[in-house]
């Protein structure tokens, strides 16, 4: 009996679901991750080939035509070379992409749009009319992964430490992570932290604690929530600006415990984006992303592809895939990210200066600028913080 496998590869486990042709499920099983930024290379093999042989022995009369895995961590060739070979005693036509892209392809099918998702890490695909893919983050947690839970996770640590510093009282949010940790007080919890140092993990599981931190009023964690949803903010809009998305009506598909488990970041997060592009149309997903892996397989043993060539990283799609290579960026975009520094400035800095809030420099500036050319206001308030563009002029008050 003909079928096709597809796998979702995630940081911490991996799903694969086998089909037949018709798209019937035959069987379904779940292993470890397979992220080799993060898990052994022996043994993210292990965990595939787990997989395949239960599925071979629980399903005997499988034929296997294609396999797709989507898997979390791919950033260069050689993981896409390795895993492939990991595959290939299975079956011949073997497609491996990024984790990301399969959720876009569940989520998506055909249409236009994007899907952010935002758990421990974050990443953005996204595909115009015209079937150009573009990429936005997913650069692990050393250079990216803004707005996700290790960001907030690290960011609470951090504001923590700042009020110490301060000799402010004891927050909420300082409370929690004691509890967590189960320590007395603010030293003991360093020594802690650094006696055994935590992963990315373990940091990003912090995200939950500013959650409820935030739910009982703490304006520290409130505060750290609302900058996590505008990096999300700024993420989606560098990909939908380099997709020329902005002026037509198109989907973004949230998925991830971050932005969809956080109520204040799914809140604000979608209150940035419909006051930037009205058009945009904001879903959960509704498929989890092992069904994109077997759709792509499917595709491509219905099209009887072969891939024995050389594989590019990320491999070809089977609709109609343009690979953006432009990266240019609007004016905009320069000056939303100019901004967005300017914000990061005033966090760091203004707990220990005085009480000025940057917002009145811009809103100046904003002055400023109308008196040179012709200005659209539409436009002129995508320019600078949005959260600030109905109360610019007010002095900090202390709720982000």
């Amino acid at each position: 009996m003909k079928c096709v496998v597809g796998i979702d590869g995630g940081g911490t486990k991996s799903l694969l679901r086998m089909v037949d042709m018709k798209r019937k499920v035959l069987y379904e099983t779940v292993s470890g991750g397979a992220n080799l930024c993060s898990i052994d290379s022996d043994q993210v093999k292990n965990n595939l080939e787990q997989m395949l042989q239960n599925a071979a022995s629980q399903v005997p009369d499988a034929q296997i035509i294609s396999i797709c895995l989507g898997a979390a961590g791919i950033v260069n060739e050689n993981h896409v070379a390795f895993l492939r070979e990991a595959l290939q005693p299975y079956a011949e036509n073997i497609q491996v992409v990024n984790d990301a892209y399969i959720a876009m392809y569940a989520n998506l099918k055909e249409d236009s749009g994007i899907v952010l998702t935002a758990g421990t890490g974050s990443i953005l695909y996204g595909r115009n009319q015209s079937g150009k893919v573009l990429r936005v983050g997913g650069w692990g947690h050393l250079m990216g992964d803004e707005g996700s839970g290790y960001r907030i996770g690290l960011q609470a640590l951090n504001t923590i430490a700042r009020n110490y510093d301060m000799q402010k009282a004891d927050s909420k949010l300082l409370s929690a992570c004691l509890e967590h940790f189960q320590c007395a007080d603010f030293q003991s919890m360093v020594s802690r932290i650094y006696g055994r140092p935590l992963d990315k993990r373990q940091i990003a599981a912090l995200a939950s604690i500013v959650d409820r931190a935030a739910e009982n009023g703490d304006r520290d964690a409130i505060g750290i929530l609302k900058e996590c949803a505008w990096q999300l903010y700024v993420m989606c809009h560098i990909l939908i600006e380099r997709l020329e998305l902005g002026t037509t009506s198109f989907y973004i598909v949230t998925n991830g415990s971050i932005i969809q488990k956080c109520r204040l970041v799914s809140e604000e997060f979608s209150l940035q984006i419909r006051r930037s592009y009205p058009g945009a149309r904001i879903k959960t997903t509704s498929q989890d992303s092992a069904w994109g892996a077997v759709d792509i397989a499917l595709e491509h043993a219905k099209e009887g592809r072969s891939v024995n060539g050389k594989m590019e990283m990320g491999d070809r799609p089977p609709f109609n895939y343009k690979e953006g290579q432009d990266g240019r960026e609007t004016i905009s975009t320069v000056l939303l990210l100019y901004y967005r520094r300017l914000y990061e400035f005033r966090l760091l800095c203004y707990p220990y200066i005085s009480n000025t809030d940057p917002r009145l420099y811009i809103k100046a500036a904003g002055q400023r600028g109308r008196t040179h050319g012709r200005h659209n206001s539409q436009n002129r308030g995508d320019f600078r913080y949005p959260r600030f563009a109905e109360n610019s002029g007010k002095r900090y008050s202390g709720d982000l």
